[in-house]
């Protein structure tokens, strides 16, 4: 049945690092590279994800997860246990 999850189905999470960054951007489509100030020099810092209308910023170290094609981020320092 349409917009029904399968009963199988469970969420899929990422930590997001420099070293995935390029394959979690293509996954979290649509996104955008984040960059801000580290030590005084503009760097790529994370992602700016795009979930219904709102911009969510993914920073390096938090986890982003996907459901059902609906994408969250959950900062590295407000993990789950």
């Amino acid at each position: 049945m349409a917009g029904i999850p399968h009963i199988d189905h469970a969420p899929t999470d990422c930590v997001l690092t420099p070293e995935n960054l390029t394959s979690v951007f293509e996954w979290c489509e649509p996104s955008k590279m984040r960059t801000g100030y580290v030590d005084g020099r503009l760097e790529t810092v994370g992602l700016t994800l795009s979930v219904n209308g709102e911009r969510i910023p993914a920073l390096f170290g938090d986890t982003i997860r996907e459901d059902c094609g609906q994408f969250m981020v959950i900062p590295a320092d407000k993990k789950e246990d």
